[in-house]
This record gives C-alpha cells, sequence and structure tokens, in this order.
C-alpha cells in the first residue's frame, strides 16, 4: 500500500501536468492555494497526502523500486532521477519503514552536477543511472569493494 501511495505521490510531485490526470491526489492545491485559486476546504479532506515531495522541485525523473541482489538493504527502496539546476542534479534512493512509509532520503552522484534523466536496476542487481548531457552517459552504480588488507 505505501510503495503505491508514493508512487502516485512521486510522479505528481515531479510536474505541474500530471497532477491533474490523476484522481484524489491535490499536491499542488495543498501546496500552492492561494496562487491556483482552487482551495476547496470541504473537498481537501478527500484528498491523499503525499508521502514525499521536494520543495523547491527537483524535476523528478525516472522512478523505481529496487529489486536486486547486489544491494540486499536497498530492496524495496526507490530510486528517482534529479534533473533541476541548483536544486537538483542527483540521484535520490528513498527509504521505508516496514508499514511502507519514507523514513529517510541518501542522495548519490551529487558531486558530478549532471542531470539524471532516468534511473532503473539492471538484470545484474546494479543501478544504472541516465545523464542528460551532451552526449548523455549511462553511470553504473556498483557496491564498495573493501580495501585490500
Amino acid at each position: 500500500m505505501g510503495v503505491t501511495r508514493l508512487l502516485g505521490a512521486l510522479v505528481l510531485a515531479a510536474t505541474f501536468t500530471a497532477i491533474f490526470l490523476a484522481s484524489g491526489y491535490g499536491l499542488l492545491t495543498r501546496l500552492f492555494p492561494e496562487r491556483l485559486g482552487v482551495y476547496d476546504p470541504v473537498a481537501a479532506h478527500r484528498l491523499e497526502e503525499p508521502l514525499t515531495y521536494w520543495r523547491p522541485a527537483i524535476a523528478i525523473s525516472g522512478l523505481s523500486i529496487y529489486n536486486g541482489d547486489k544491494f540486499p538493504a536497498w530492496k524495496g527502496q526507490a530510486f528517482v532521477g534529479a534533473m533541476r539546476n541548483q536544486t537538483g542534479q542527483f540521484v535520490a534512493r528513498i527509504t521505508f519503514n516496514a508499514k511502507g512509509e519514507p523514513t529517510g532520503e541518501d542522495r548519490m552522484l551529487v558531486d558530478l552536477k549532471q542531470r539524471i534523466r532516468e534511473v532503473k536496476p539492471g538484470p545484474d542487481g546494479l543501478i544504472y543511472a541516465l545523464t542528460d548531457t551532451n552526449p548523455g552517459a549511462i553511470l553504473r552504480i556498483e557496491p564498495m569493494t573493501p580495501p585490500a588488507p
């Protein structure tokens, strides 16, 4: 249940247009009622609260739930790409508790300062990220190997 709600909330927080395509999610109405002029306090109690969002927006791209075997501790966690200049150019890993509620965020590849177009687990259990540079690059996220003694 929690992951299903998260998928909707993350996708909706990504763009203004997707918000109006899904029913029951009034994220923009809740965040910017005065700007949109559409806040209805009677209907507000029927809207789903987002489980997580970024403000300012990070221009979310790509959303995957990890189910591979190379990072056992990351099973069931969400990965999203961020593309926005100044507020987001990284891969975010969202952690969940047993109820499916988000408990934290870990940002990866921040130092690269590259827009991340897509994040997906590969069939080999590693995680791949596609950058939006010219030319683009495919980045492979691998487990760290322990240093030799």
